[in-house]
Formats: structure tokens, sequence, C-alpha cells
């Protein structure tokens, strides 16, 4: 959320008022918080930060990309109905190439959660791609990570993770950057 703010800053001249700031923050602190282990200090290998970055970077890149590209289409639904389609063209050739024509009876078993999978994914792009068409770009990019909430719980319930003092303290950050960026 923070390089995403950066570039859209630098990018779409977009600015964010003194709340929204502070959300953003509370949101990156936030997560930077849910995400520790239980260490009390942080020990990073140089290529571990450098993939952490890189990665970073990428989103921050297709976060902007995606929300100039909704604001320039001028519909956010005809700009993520072309990439759905020009993605899914994208993966029919990748497997065909990779795999062959058989690749289509090794999917087809899988076809019903596949759907189901694309149609749930899909719809939650969507709703990024729109909001971003709307709000500013960085705001959506931060309020999109508060999905980490979702995944402390389900991994504290579901693979019995203890959810220590800083998780808990990261989860309330995150709630009060998600809050004070809806008061932005």
């Amino acid at each position: 959320p923070l390089l995403t703010f950066i570039g859209a800053w630098v990018l779409a001249g977009e600015a964010v008022t003194g709340i929204g700031g502070l959300g953003i923050l509370l949101l990156v602190a936030g997560i930077w918080l849910t995400a520790r282990r239980g260490s009390r200090s942080i020990r990073l290998a140089g290529l571990t930060l450098f993939f952490a970055l890189g990665t970073s970077a990428f989103i921050a890149a297709y976060t902007l990309v995606d929300g100039l590209g909704a604001r320039l289409s001028a519909s956010a639904s005809a700009y993520a109905g072309a990439l759905f389609v020009l993605d899914g063209l994208f993966m029919i050739i990748v497997a065909l190439v990779t795999r062959g024509p058989k690749v289509f009876v090794q999917v087809l078993p899988s076809w019903k959660s596949g759907v189901t999978a694309a149609l749930f994914s899909g719809g939650a792009y969507w709703i990024v791609i729109w909001a971003m068409s709307l709000a500013p770009i960085a705001a959506v990019a931060a309020l999109r990570e508060t999905s980490i909430l979702f995944v402390m719980l389900m991994s504290a319930y579901f693979l019995k993770e203890k959810v220590t003092g800083f998780r808990l303290f990261g989860a309330v950050l995150i709630v009060l950057g998600a809050v004070s960026l809806r008061l932005a």
C-alpha cells in the first residue's frame, strides 16, 4: 500500500488527506505486525529482502496499472472484462503450448470448482477495479490488504496457529487504518 500511494501520487497526482495518510500508515504497520512470527527481532537475509521488495513493487505496479486503466477506459466493467478475456486466451495458449491438447482432458474433472473459483475471483477483482475508478487508488489498495485479518482468523481456527499479542495489536491497527481511510 505504501508503494502504491507513492506511485499514485507521482503518476496520477493523487493526494491523500492527513487522515487518509494516517490510515495507510496504520494499515502498513498492522500488516507488518501480523506477519511477525513471535521473535523480538527480525532477521532478513539480503535475498529474502530483495524478493519481498520486488514482490511489493510488482504488486504496486499492477495495482497502479489497473486503477489508471479503469479510469482511462471510462468503464471499470469493460476494463475488467477485457482483462479477463485476454488473460483467459493467454492461459489457454500457454497451456496448449506446454501440455498440448490433452490439457482439456486433464482439467475436465475439475471444471465445476474451476468455474466457481473463477467467478468468485473475477467478482472480487471487478469490485477492486470498480472501487479504484471512483476512489483514490492508494486507499483501495490499502483496504484490499485488510484481507490479512481473514487469513489470520482462518489460520487460528483451521491451522490452530497462535494469535500472539503482536498479531492482535496488528489486527487492531488494520481495523483503525480501515476506519481512518473510510473517514478520509
